[in-house]
């Protein structure tokens, strides 16, 4: 993390994809705590603290419903391991975030329209 933060990687990573996330109703900075929530959901909470209200509350939302802590990882990880079939767990990530990127813009629908205008 300090590397990333050091060498300017975090701050050009949050710009280049603050188009992308203001579609669902966050921005580039909300990016952080939801990568970090696939350590901890809990320290990803705490991080979103530093965020405004409203982004606030799109950031934990996409948490919950997009990131994986690591608790989920090592469960999902054994379970497609167990049936093998390894490999389905790069879809099954891919699919978490998707999924929580749609519940985000459903459910935040309001603010993302306000974040555009």
């Amino acid at each position: 993390v300090a590397v990333a933060e050091e060498s300017g990687l975090k701050g050009r990573i949050t710009d280049a994809l603050d188009g992308w996330l203001r579609v669902i109703g966050l921005s580039g900075r909300d990016l952080i705590p939801v990568l970090s929530g696939f350590g901890c959901n809990v320290v990803a909470v705490f991080q979103s603290r530093a965020r405004s209200a409203c982004s606030r509350k799109s950031c934990v939302s996409l948490i919950a419903f997009g990131s994986a802590c690591s608790y989920q990882i090592g469960a999902s990880l054994s379970v497609f391991g167990s049936g093998g079939h390894p490999w389905l767990f790069v879809p099954y990530l891919a699919m978490l975030f998707v999924i929580g990127a749609l519940h985000t813009r459903i459910w935040n629908r309001s603010k993302g329209q306000e974040l555009h205008r």
